[in-house]
């Protein structure tokens, strides 16, 4: 029969996608890499209803597309690794004082990702805007929390709760998309 009292280390692994709200940025951007999604969309949405595609292909399917201009990618991708790092820095910070350990496995900029929106939708090129800017990044990461030995089971919606509480102020949104406890 287990000591209810004891306590135990707990890993869980959470992935969490979050968005830094643009005006945050404004020390980092200039004019023109603050009209950067809706630049790049313009242009993308050119190219895909010129070779009559029915999709928004991932910026890495247009980057040496002849109708693209290399700088753009590799603006995009160069601020996408300052965002990264700024959002790295903000969640080990505000993460820290509240698990034992903070590990961040992953961090992938969903700018590079397929994109959710198709030509035909009529707000198509606003939502392209949105998602090729790229300050929407997804972390994997791995959470341990010191807790009583009667509460182990519970980890995963402890650890949930006190992402979201502990992030919730410090980005324009904060969605945790899968938890597992490790370790079982």
């Amino acid at each position: 029969m287990p000591n209810h009292g004891t306590l135990g280390v707990v890993p869980v692994a959470l992935t969490l996608q979050v968005t830094l709200a643009p005006e945050r940025l404004e020390s980092l951007l200039s004019l023109a890499e603050k009209n950067l999604g809706r630049t790049l969309a313009e242009r993308v949405d050119k190219i895909v209803r010129a070779e009559k595609l029915g999709y928004y292909p991932a910026l890495d399917y247009l980057e040496y597309h002849p109708d693209m201009e290399p700088e753009f990618i590799g603006t995009v991708k160069s601020l996408a690794a300052q965002i990264r790092k700024r959002v790295k820095r903000e969640v080990q910070t505000h993460l820290w004082p509240v698990f034992s350990s903070v590990q961040i496995e992953r961090a992938t900029t969903l700018a590079f990702t397929l994109p959710r929106v198709t030509p035909a939708q009529s707000d198509a090129l606003v939502r392209l805007a949105q998602h090729y800017f790229p300050n929407t990044v997804r972390l994997e990461l791995v959470l341990s929390t010191l807790d009583k030995q009667h509460r182990l089971e519970e980890a995963e919606v402890f650890s949930v709760n006190k992402v979201v509480h502990n992030l919730r102020d410090v980005f324009e949104s904060v969605n945790v998309t899968a938890t597992r406890r490790l370790g079982r």
